[in-house]
């Protein structure tokens, strides 16, 4: 696990947000996945006329290295996809990325690329990714994800919210949502100093991300929360709040736990190279370019407090 230390809490609602630091910031350039497609900077689209429902092909078109982060969520084309892993591209490079389906019921053309969301999936959804993930990549060197996990866990969050989705999208749940979400997060403010951060629900830690840029990770900070709120936002009265200092003593003992956890390398799917683990603990991995921390996250699997 990449060294980090705790330098602010946030609290609202049920979240905590714990906003973590490492020792080396901002030592790579590069434009996140949300920013390239603003600028017109890449193309992301079917593989083919007939499609894959578990690859799609992204066209680099710029002279800089793009960022694309594990759980990403692209709408249009032929149906909403999530990225199966973080992905680190080439400048002017083509690249076809492994993803998943997260809507069930459409198989069409709705454009003939593909669109940023500003939405992450759940942690749900990543951490079923992962475990999978990972499991492929020992068997058949592929980063595949398991299909029916991933549309098992998107239809629990559909029967969560009572949400009717005509084609069982992920995306029409978020919307659905979309007031709640706002008010739960929309107090957050991150902090400038941060590279990173741990979310947890009440006492519960769920995960960690952290990043080799400050401004990505404020980038990446509402979605991921958003995607934490849309299955705590039912939660009222009765979730027990943590203090400031016992979340961040709780993210500081979990990491502190899962240091020396054995890893297996794996190379990017474009750029870099994976360091993947699972344990009962924890599922997840750190990609890295030319030695440096590009992204690292960590989906909790064990029940860590109340």
């Amino acid at each position: 696990m990449t060294d980090t230390k705790t330098i602010h809490v946030e609290q609202h609602g049920v979240i905590s947000c714990v906003h973590l630091a490492t020792p080396e910031q901002d030592t790579l350039e590069y434009l996140p996945c949300e920013a390239a497609l603003g600028t017109g900077g890449i193309d992301i689209r079917e593989v083919s006329e007939s499609g894959d429902v578990n690859a799609i092909e992204v066209v680099n078109q710029t002279e800089r290295l793009v960022f694309m982060m594990d759980g990403d969520i692209l709408e249009g084309a032929k149906q909403t996809r999530v990225l199966n892993t973080s992905v680190f591209l080439a400048p002017e490079s083509r690249t076809v990325v492994p993803v998943s389906c997260v809507e069930q019921g459409r198989w069409r053309y709705t454009s003939r690329s593909f669109r940023g969301s500003g939405r992450v999936a759940p942690r749900s959804v990543r951490a079923a990714k992962s475990t999978t993930v990972s499991q492929s990549l020992r068997q058949r060197r592929r980063h595949d994800a398991d299909q029916g996990r991933v549309w098992d866990e998107v239809s629990h969050i559909d029967a969560l919210h009572a949400v009717h989705s005509p084609s069982l999208s992920l995306s029409d749940t978020y919307a659905h949502l979309e007031k709640d979400l706002d008010k739960l997060v929309g107090s957050f403010k991150g902090h400038p100093d941060a590279n990173g951060f741990a979310i947890l629900v009440g006492g519960q830690l769920l995960g960690v991300d952290i990043f080799n840029r400050r401004d990505v990770c404020a980038a990446y900070l509402p979605g991921v929360l958003r995607a934490v709120a849309i299955e705590a936002v039912h939660l009222e009265g009765g979730v027990r709040m943590p203090k400031p200092t016992e979340a961040s003593f709780r993210t500081v003992d979990f990491l502190d736990r899962l240091a020396g956890t054995a890893t297996e390398r794996h190379p990017g799917v474009a750029l870099g190279e994976e360091q993947r683990f699972d344990t009962p603990l924890a599922t997840g991995f750190t990609l890295e370019y030319d030695g440096q921390l590009v992204h690292e996250t960590v989906m909790v699997l064990e029940k860590t407090g109340g």
